[in-house]
């Protein structure tokens, strides 16, 4: 068993090394879908943050929709952004020029499904186990009371910010 191996599964899963290795995985699969890289923008940054990094270091943009992660690691996948996004967002997947409140809190969610799902994806090839629940919409305050790591996935979006975090407990 490597040195790599021993550590517990938080520390492996936010290794520099891996994160990157992650992040290429998941924008080289969200670019390789068109209707997804449509939906989605272009992967402008990553950060991995400290469990005792300042909560204001991931900015709320308005919506915020969450997944737990099971297996080997524990905590949340979080997809946060601004109202308006969203809406247009939804209206492209569903090839629409308006939607519902309900249709976008369903789109959201499979949104989140999508990059979720291609997280664990890379996270399973890299050995690490990955596996995550239903989605759901949170209450206003939720990124303020989570601690653990965070590894930080923005992506620019009809010139918004569209962020996914991965917040994982120790």
């Amino acid at each position: 068993m490597s040195m790599q191996e021993r550590l517990p599964a938080v520390e492996r899963a936010t290794d520099p090394d891996i994160v990157e290795r992650v992040s290429l995985k998941v924008s080289h699969l969200f670019s390789m879908k068109e209707k997804q890289r449509s939906v989605i923008g272009d992967f402008l940054s990553l950060e991995i943050l400290n469990f005792n990094a300042p909560k204001q270091d991931v900015e709320k943009y308005g919506l915020t929709y969450r997944l737990g992660v099971i297996g080997e690691l524990g905590g949340f996948v979080l997809l946060n952004l601004s109202p308006k996004l969203a809406e247009k967002i939804a209206c492209t997947l569903f090839a629409s020029e308006s939607v519902g409140d309900e249709d976008m809190h369903t789109a959201m969610q499979e949104l989140l499904n999508i990059f979720s799902g291609h997280l664990a994806t890379a996270f399973n090839e890299l050995g690490i186990d990955f596996d995550i629940t239903t989605p759901e919409p949170v209450a206003e305050d939720f990124l303020k009371e989570q601690s653990g790591r965070r590894i930080v996935f923005r992506f620019l979006c009809e010139n918004e910010i569209l962020q996914f975090v991965l917040i994982l407990k120790a």
